[in-house]
């Protein structure tokens, strides 16, 4: 297909003026690059109550290019979504010290927004020997995490091991092992699997409870089991309202429902989700009440 600056050109060559926009031609070609957002993971020391968490949240998540945010009061870490056309990790770090909190970057995390992702994601399992403390740890996860295509990294001091999810296109998991060897641990690459979703999209090959759907307008996808646990109630866009109902064995959204894999290799793994919403320490409670019910 010829962009439309070439028919610009064939028409003025024949003589014609052309009426075609110069700023149409730059908006079209500007659509068409990919929005790439990243992830900062800031180190926030200072907070003493949910209402210190609230102010950051709701600070910063006002700002425009401000994608998500949500701030641990036990990790003592926030976790923003960011435009990089506006922001930089080192610009969040300092507005969040600029309240008043002792705010440093710890790593930044790559998100390119684009449905054609061709990546193909694995986890590592490496021994790590010569750890001595949480010190290492943080090093590890902090130095690892910060790396293009990998995309979580969880240490365990206790059991001498770091699981790291990573795109094969751009890792392997002897180069993984190898970065943390030289660091100046013993590192050793125990295995590598595949990283499957729990469960499939919600669609017609899906268990449906009924032909049709409650809700029509949206067919919801979940690449894990709390993917869509941000709300307990999705709009219809009709003014209706539809109940998510969870249970430890499936979510129902309206008349349909999904079931989550049963006998899931039991190991533990440890992971940062984006929560929307929340606006006092009761929505906390609410969502660490109901998660905590699901199997595993």
């Amino acid at each position: 297909m010829r962009p439309m600056s070439s028919f610009k050109e064939m028409v003025e060559n024949i003589g014609v003026e052309s009426l075609l926009d110069g700023s149409i031609l730059d908006q079209s070609a500007s659509s068409s690059s990919l929005s790439i957002s990243k992830v900062a993971i800031i180190d926030v020391q200072g907070m003493t109550c949910h209402s210190c968490v609230s102010n950051i949240q709701d600070n910063l998540s006002s700002k425009e290019g401000i994608k998500s945010i949500v701030v641990s009061l036990k990790d003592c870490e926030a976790t923003v979504e960011y435009n990089t056309s506006k922001w930089n990790g080192e610009d969040i770090a300092e507005m969040i010290d600029n309240m008043g909190y002792e705010a440093k970057l710890k790593y930044i995390k790559d998100i390119l927004e684009s449905g054609n992702d061709t990546s193909i994601l694995r986890e590592a399992i490496i021994d790590i020997q010569g750890m001595t403390c949480q010190s290492c740890v943080n090093s590890i996860q902090c130095t690892i995490g910060s790396k293009n295509g990998i995309k979580s990294i969880a240490v365990s001091l206790k059991d001498c091991e770091g699981r790291v999810v990573f795109d094969s296109t751009k890792w392997d998991g002897e180069s993984i092992a190898e970065a943390i060897d030289d660091m100046g641990f013993d590192a050793a690459l125990k295995l590598v699997k595949d990283v499957s979703p729990l469960i499939p999209a919600l669609n017609a090959e899906t268990s449906n409870c009924d032909a049709e759907s409650d809700y029509k307008s949206v067919t919801p996808v979940m690449s894990t089991p709390t993917s869509i646990l941000r709300k307990s109630m999705i709009n219809k866009g009709d003014g209706d309202q539809l109940i998510m109902d969870v249970d430890s064995n499936s979510v129902r959204i309206g008349k349909r429902c999904a079931k989550f894999k049963q006998n899931v290799e039991n190991s533990l793994e440890r992971c940062t989700l984006a929560v929307e919403g929340m606006t006092c320490a009761s929505c906390v409670a609410y969502i660490e009440r109901n998660i905590s019910k699901l199997n595993g």
